[in-house]
């Protein structure tokens, strides 16, 4: 008997960077487990420059109204847009359309035992989550991130590349650390928080503040 292919449609919403990156993620981890996913293409509001989508062979499908009447009712979606807010306000639209969040996870990536990511969520190549780890929904840890024992973090946050959160490390919902930024252990980073790329936080962050330095301050 033959065995069923359980390959399934996703869409990638945000053709920019990230989302480029993103769908070559979907293809790496087709590489590695074959017929995991059904690459349809990519969804954006704005006007996208299709030629950076030719060069990697993907389909542009239109906006969110267009391809809404020309993809499957059963596809997955990722939205793979740096800004949480935007990601919260895109899941609650497209699961009400009956869309499915899919969550992503490189092949390179090493995940280590009791780690949970909420759905909708993604982990890019190189990064490293070792135990004891709780990601709500919508999470962004881009490539090469250092994720210590112990960390939990809320909704849509985001980390950008080459990030690093010690043990003990938690990040309030719609928190986001940029590039190359540390947070030492057992800071506690707020909701909605902001810490600047190659900061070194070693203190709490309230909600809503930007730090940014060595070692990180409010601006």
């Amino acid at each position: 008997m033959s065995a069923v292919s359980a390959t399934r449609p996703i869409v990638v919403v945000g053709t920019g960077g990230f989302g480029r990156e993103v769908a070559g993620l979907v293809r790496d981890i087709n590489f590695a487990t074959p017929q995991s996913w059904e690459l349809l293409g990519m969804i954006d509001d704005g006007a996208p420059d299709t030629s950076l989508l030719t060069a990697l062979d993907l389909r542009y499908l239109g906006s969110r109204d267009t391809a809404r009447n020309h993809v499957p009712a059963d596809v997955h979606y990722i939205v793979a847009i740096g800004d949480g807010t935007i990601r919260r306000r895109l899941d609650a639209e497209l699961s009400e359309w009956g869309w499915r969040p899919a969550t992503l996870v490189h092949p390179s990536a090493l995940i280590g035992s009791d780690v949970h990511l909420g759905v909708g969520s993604v982990v890019g190549a190189g990064s490293i989550l070792t135990t004891n780890i709780r990601f709500g929904v919508g999470a962004q840890i881009n490539i090469a991130c250092t994720i210590g024992h112990d960390v939990t973090a809320g909704e849509y946050v985001t980390l950008s590349p080459a990030v690093s959160l010690s043990g003990g490390v938690s990040a309030g919902n719609g928190s986001t650390v940029y590039t190359r930024a540390a947070v030492n252990p057992q800071v506690s980073i707020g909701a909605g928080a902001t810490v600047g790329a190659g900061a070194v936080v070693t203190r709490d962050v309230p909600a809503g503040i930007t730090v940014v330095g060595v070692p990180a301050r409010p601006i």
